[in-house]
């Protein structure tokens, strides 16, 4: 065990009985650690978060989240599993075509999200798994636009960042994406931060979540993705047309104060 570690967290998923829920306990919340390879908040001077997005086992969703992020001018991080995008490419072919095309990435979060076999996973097995997933990835969207696409992060499954996990990861020159804020799963009412990390996942519920994102906050922040959160320069050209939004409401809201104070 890690000298980081308080409990691990395959006791402590044992004695809670979470499983693989979807989500798990934070440090800042719980006093649980993932190892520090793992990095779920990015420091940054940017008024600006990372929009992650989980799993994609719903077809009719990750179409709908998509839509809502060309709306908004917004990018995304998807940690897409692999058996899920078999089933959205088969209800939707193209869908992940159209993923790339939009300006989306794309990182491993293993070929079938299997918990129990990632808890015990060694880091052969996983490089192995790893390999598969590329290669679906690169077959449904042909070498060129995966290449465009697909960029260097790995997330476990149900935040599993076991020491075997790193270790793969280490082994393939991947980092390991854990993440900050789950306000739609985990931490309802805390406010989004600047530089952390947000979970969401690809799914109904998370689909309002999405399109209300600037109400979840702490003050008026720009969502992007991980890349563009570590740069030295904002990717203003994937913003502009959220920062406008953002510009407009504080407008309208200005606008009505003085009117109610007139």
């Amino acid at each position: 065990m890690k000298e980081n570690y308080k409990l691990s967290r395959r006791d402590f998923i044992k004695l809670t009985g979470l499983g693989f829920a979807g989500f798990v306990l934070k440090p800042k919340e719980s006093g649980l650690y993932w190892p520090k390879e793992v990095v779920s908040r990015i420091e940054t001077d940017k008024p600006e978060y990372a929009l992650t997005i989980d799993d994609g086992w719903r077809p009719d969703s990750l179409v709908t989240m998509l839509d809502i992020l060309k709306e908004k001018g917004v990018k995304a991080d998807f940690f897409l599993v692999g058996t899920a995008a078999i089933s959205c490419e088969g209800k939707y072919p193209g869908i992940l075509s159209r993923l790339a095309d939009e300006g989306h990435r794309i990182a491993y979060h293993t070929y079938s999200h299997d918990g129990n076999e990632i808890q015990k996973a060694k880091s052969s097995w996983l490089s192995s798994d790893y390999d598969d997933w590329m290669s679906l990835f690169k077959s449904i969207l042909g070498s060129a636009r995966f290449k465009k696409a697909f960029f260097r992060g790995a997330r476990a499954p149900g935040g599993a960042f076991t020491d075997e996990f790193i270790r793969f990861t280490q082994k393939k020159g991947l980092t390991p994406y854990g993440w900050f804020s789950d306000p739609s799963t985990f931490n309802r009412g805390i406010p989004i931060k600047k530089g952390e990390i947000l979970l969401l996942h690809v799914r109904f519920s998370d689909e309002d979540y999405l399109a209300r994102l600037d109400e979840f906050t702490d003050g008026p922040l720009i969502p992007t993705t991980i890349s563009c959160l570590q740069s030295q320069e904002s990717c203003v050209s994937s913003c502009i047309k959220e920062r406008d939004r953002l510009d407009n409401k504080l407008n309208k809201m200005e606008e009505i104060f003085r009117d109610d104070n007139r």
